[in-house]
This record gives structure tokens, sequence and C-alpha cells, in this order.
């Protein structure tokens, strides 16, 4: 409902740095990883990656995508969060969880699709969630399988800010490009 809003407050822009965003979700998710003994950390970018964009949703969908990772990997796994500072401002989420089959990866962003035999109660709407609100920000989300071995590598890749900003009455609208 947040990411469909039409208030102003809702779409309020900030100046935000990723990697400090980052941080904060995996302080307030650390207690749900202990409690399953996953090894879980962040990497963060040694430089300050500064976006535009609005501090609640944008929140929102760090959150759901590491959740979802704690989520759907087992006892004793592995979750990293990792920022990477390129062109642009990326986060990433590889977890060694139970990973999405290739068929289903573009439909776990439909509302209330599920993917059949994960085991995990939901309602299919984290992602849906997630990619509206990389939307609103000029953002990609992509799934893919962990390089790495078993899981999910999710990734969001965020334009970074041009330009200083005040902040002040700046909305969605005011950063996003017209067509």
């Amino acid at each position: 409902a947040r990411a469909e809003s039409s208030s102003e407050k809702i779409y309020a822009v900030e100046r935000l740095d990723l990697n400090v965003l980052a941080l904060e979700v995996v302080q307030d998710l650390f207690p749900r990883a202990l409690v399953k003994h996953i090894d879980f950390g962040l990497e963060a970018a040694e430089e300050a990656l500064i976006i535009d964009g609005n501090p609640v949703l944008l929140r929102e969908l760090v959150k759901n995508l590491v959740d979802n990772a704690i989520k759907y990997t087992p006892v004793g796994g592995q979750v990293t969060v990792r920022t990477l500072g390129t062109e642009f401002a990326i986060l990433e989420v590889e977890d060694s969880g139970i990973g999405i089959p290739e068929g289903d990866r573009e439909m776990v962003f439909e509302r209330f699709y599920r993917v059949l035999g994960s085991g995990e109660d939901g309602s299919g709407l984290g992602l849906p969630i997630v990619q509206e609100i990389a939307e609103l920000h000029r953002a990609r989300v992509t799934l893919n399988p962990n390089p790495a071995g078993q899981g999910t590598l999710a990734q969001a890749v965020f334009p970074r800010s041009l330009q200083p900003r005040t902040g002040e009455g700046e909305t969605l609208d005011d950063v996003t490009p017209s067509e």
C-alpha cells in the first residue's frame, strides 16, 4: 500500500547512502538469522553509495530481499548482503537457500505468486513490492542462481545521485526523467 500511495510524504526524496541502509537492515534482521544459525554478514563498499530515494520505501525493498534470503535459507546456511559501487549503486543479497527455479524467476514478481514446494508460508507479495519500489526509484531487480553454488543472488541496481539535493519538497516525480 505504501508503494502505491499517492501521498506526498511517502514519495518524499532524500539523498541516502545505500551502505547505511543495508547496515541498518542487517542489524535489524540479525536476530532472525541467529535463530537459524545462519552465517549472516554485510560486505559494504568502501565508498559512499549515494542514491536519491524515499527512505521508508527503500528500507522496505532491502528488508524484503534480506528477509526472503533468511526465510528460504536452511539452518546453518549462509546469507551475505553486499553493496558495490560502479557507475551504479548495487545491492546484492546472496544466500545458500533453496533457490528459485528458472521458470519461476520472473513469475515471483507477480502478486500472490508462490513457488510450489518451498515449505514456507507467505502471501506472495514481498517480491512484487520490491519490484514496484525499484521501479519508483528507476532501479532494476534481478534474481539469479547463486554463482557460488546452491541458492539465489538477488541484485538491485540503482542510479547514483548525480547532484546535491535539498530534499525539501521534492518527490520521486521530480527526479524521474520524463519520457
